[in-house]
């Protein structure tokens, strides 16, 4: 705010402050176009992969609508009670993607604002879809094994991002809920 008055005032004789200023100020706005369309249409890893060799932060600005779209085909959405994911992030975006078909519960120690949606205990003895990016299903499968009586993995669905596939959900069908998932806060 100070550089900004001083800038504004008559005081500064100079052209340099101003310049410099009209020329940060493009160059931040270019940038934020070139980081805007980057990120609706991925068109910098197909000119320089290898700046995004260890992930593309644009990709969890990515709608998971396609998730939907493939449930709704397959007929899973018909089979399951509620939806199960294992990291709150991923759930609120799978709630998005599914506009509240089914209930999302989250499996984890941290299921922020997801541990007071849906009480586990109501779903025991209802099947589930289970949700997520491959890393963290395939971390808590295992886990997720002791509060099924089956666990069934399904084709994987695709986030695409103009057309191209970007990463995939893993899809596991989960029949019947043995036990509810403790939640770390007390339930109502």
């Amino acid at each position: 705010p100070l550089l900004g008055e001083l800038l504004a005032s008559k005081a500064v004789d100079h052209v340099w402050p101003r310049r410099w200023a009209e020329i940060s100020t493009a160059l931040l706005v270019g940038f934020c176009l070139l980081l805007a369309s980057h990120a609706a249409t991925g068109w910098v890893r197909s000119v320089a992969p290898d700046l995004f060799a260890k992930g593309d932060p644009t990709l969890e600005m990515l709608q998971w609508d396609d998730l939907r779209n493939e449930l709704i085909s397959r007929g899973v959405l018909k089979r399951a009670d509620f939806v199960v994911a294992v990291r709150w992030n991923e759930a609120g975006k799978i709630d998005l993607a599914l506009d509240h078909a089914l209930p999302v519960l989250v499996f984890t120690q941290d299921p922020r604002n997801f541990a007071f949606q849906s009480d586990p205990a109501t779903f025991v003895g209802h099947d589930a879809i289970v949700v997520g990016r491959a890393s963290t299903v395939d971390d808590n499968v295992r886990q997720l094994r002791s509060y099924f009586a089956e666990i069934t993995e399904l084709a994987p669905v695709s986030i695409t991002r103009n057309g191209r596939a970007e990463f995939e959900l893993h899809i596991l069908y989960a029949r019947r809920l043995l036990k509810p998932y403790p939640l770390p806060y007390p339930v109502r």
